[in-house]
């Protein structure tokens, strides 16, 4: 591949709207944004007016391509960067499901040895979301009530090990943790635990133990609104606290299923395009095509449900995954579809763009990601005007790209 690549003729968001057409990288990292004649490139593509923004980042993935995060093997983790990839997803976060503690230590080792060794044809796994294992049993949603846990700082150290020091969001519930002692514990450590996020997620607590939560160091909030206490005028509870409070960063799963449309505006208009972030809670059936899921997957013919690896039976439905009670089980979308559907319920294409990239680059502290900026990497997306992807690099690695050539 050239090591000195041009993109011209291109409608730039970076991720505010700019009026330059031109952006150049090299050996990984972006160089110039606008015209450089003084750089000599060694292949130069045309955009053609397409939209160019920073490669999306999806801080909550559990699967994609057939394969699973749960699968506890860095060849799935893989194939899920692969996945993702392919539609303008440059960096993920992998995201877990209760079970035993030893099984999820293996987990934990199969994502963090693939963030340790990425991908030349994926996204970058920025590492582990912790979400799931450590939820009140209420408020478990798809996760199996037997296996939940404790979250204690035990049970944090014995991830982060086995993890490689690769876990960026640790989410629980945090009526579980007794006096908040690990909430504190993650927010005094920050330095020691490479910026990991306190999370509140899968809880039923009140909104006065969230605002007390949220006072000792929980900064994020784990798919607003889907496995929380129920909204109520008087008696308010998590979603309360992480619309109205600042300092909480709120998830959005941007399938219009888990949250419906006016509440995702809602979200968007109360935090703010810079406080907020699409995500996809994709699971195995993400990036594959109708016919690729009845090819991978055996279908149990007395139910009409796909029977996974696991053996757990689930639903197909309007882009979306149901256990057969009808609990949503995860989305099959991929980000841009999160991108487009934002943009139809109202975002601007800045917010949308800002909502999927710098907003999460920010929330997990990543310097060099999530803006189309000299010096940062080259995380680059191209997409029609319907959001589907023209061309994808990661770290300056072409992964699809379909741009005619000029020189």
């Amino acid at each position: 591949m050239p090591h000195t690549i041009r993109l011209i003729n291109a409608t730039l968001y970076t991720p505010e709207h700019t009026a330059a057409t031109e952006i150049t990288f090299r050996d990984g990292r972006i160089v110039a944004i606008g015209e450089r004649p003084d750089i000599e490139a060694d292949a130069t593509y045309d955009a053609q007016n397409a939209i160019v923004t920073p490669g999306l980042i999806d801080s909550l993935v559990h699967g994609g391509g057939g394969a699973a995060t749960m699968d506890a093997s860095h060849d799935s983790v893989y194939r899920i960067a692969e996945s993702h990839a392919r539609f303008g997803t440059t960096a993920i976060c992998c995201g877990l499901s209760a079970a035993p503690m030893d099984y999820l230590t293996k987990v934990v080792d199969a994502i963090g040895e693939v963030a340790q060794n990425p991908s030349d044809t994926g996204s970058r796994v920025l590492g582990v979301y912790v979400e799931g294992k450590f939820g009140t049993p209420s408020k478990r949603g798809a996760h199996a009530k037997e296996h939940l846990g404790k979250p204690t700082v035990e049970a944090f150290k014995t991830l982060w090990k086995a993890s490689r020091e690769t876990i960026r969001i640790f989410s629980y519930a945090i009526e579980e943790d007794g006096g908040l002692e690990l909430t504190r514990h993650l927010a005094e450590r920050q330095d020691e635990y490479r910026n990991v996020v306190p999370t509140m997620g899968h809880t039923n607590a009140d909104y006065d133990l969230a605002c007390r939560a949220i006072d000792a160091g929980i900064r994020r909030a784990t798919h607003t609104l889907n496995a929380m206490t129920p909204m109520h005028h008087r008696n308010l509870g998590v979603a309360e606290a992480t619309l109205d409070d600042p300092r909480v960063f709120a998830e959005i799963i941007g399938d219009g299923l888990h949250v419906h449309p006016t509440w995702a505006r809602l979200i968007m208009r109360l935090k703010g395009s810079g406080n907020a972030a699409l995500i996809t809670d994709a699971l195995f059936a993400a990036a594959l095509s109708s016919d690729q899921v009845s090819t991978t997957f055996e279908r149990d013919e007395a139910s009409s449900s796909l029977v996974t690896r696991e053996g757990r039976r689930v639903f197909l439905r309007d882009g979306a995954l149901f256990l057969p009670d009808g609990t949503l089980a995860g989305s099959r979308i991929t980000l841009n579809d999160a991108v487009r559907n934002a943009v139809a319920w109202g975002a601007s294409v800045e917010d949308a763009v800002r909502l999927s990239t710098q907003s999460p680059a920010r929330n997990l502290s990543l310097s060099r990601k999530g803006e189309l900026r000299p010096g940062y990497d080259a995380d680059i997306a191209v997409f029609d005007a319907d959001w589907n992807p023209l061309a994808v690099f990661v770290e300056g690695r072409e992964i699809v790209n379909c741009l005619p050539r000029l020189s």
